[in-house]
């Protein structure tokens, strides 16, 4: 898939054309294996990407990246494309699985990063569909699109989190608190 994703940016850049990268992964899957077993949850993954590729155009691809997190690539496709497919595969994820006589439902968070606007190599934009995808699990909102704004992975954030622990261990912290007041009761009511 790696090979595939970056020979497909490739295409792309040369044609002036974009491309879509959804990122899947399975909500609530540990509780499938915890219940049923690894097995059982072995048998869910090897019916997702054909499932998956029902819903996909001819020259569209699938792969599982690892555990319950597939990649999707869809050469061409822009916001509209991608969000249409997402909305398919979701779709097509919501019918019943048949595992040892248990009838299950699943539902994924699917991660969505555009070539060229979100990233124009295939590191970056498989790292920003998983941040748009933990997005949509957080929100519960199915489908997610990178946004920067909401990224909380970015190397000034892993800067400042070692910059504060060696702040703490060497006692350069000084902390003033500020009393919150609620004016109407005359209390504080926080600091």
């Amino acid at each position: 898939f790696d090979r595939e994703l970056r020979e497909a940016i490739e295409r792309a850049g040369a044609a002036g054309e974009g491309l879509a990268l959804l990122v899947i992964d399975l909500d609530h899957f540990k509780e499938l294996n915890d219940t049923l077993g690894h097995h059982a949850g072995d048998r869910v993954l090897a019916q997702l990407g054909p499932r998956i590729r029902t819903v996909l155009r001819g020259g569209d691809d699938v792969a599982r990246l690892g555990g319950d997190e597939f990649a999707v690539l869809l050469p061409g496709a822009g916001a509209a494309a991608a969000d249409r497919a997402g909305e398919r595969i979701a779709e097509a994820l919501s019918q019943r699985f048949t595992v040892e006589g248990i009838e299950l439902q699943i539902a994924a968070s699917i991660g969505v990063a555009l070539f060229p606007v979100h990233g124009q190599d295939a590191e970056t934009l498989l790292q920003r569909a998983d941040v748009a995808m933990y997005q949509a699990k957080r929100r519960r909102s199915g489908t997610e699109f990178y946004a920067r704004e909401r990224d909380l992975h970015t190397r000034e954030r892993l800067q400042l989190i070692g910059e504060l622990r060696d702040a703490v261990a060497q006692d350069r912290l000084r902390l003033h608190f500020q009393p919150k007041l609620d004016l109407g009761r005359n209390r504080v009511t926080g600091v």
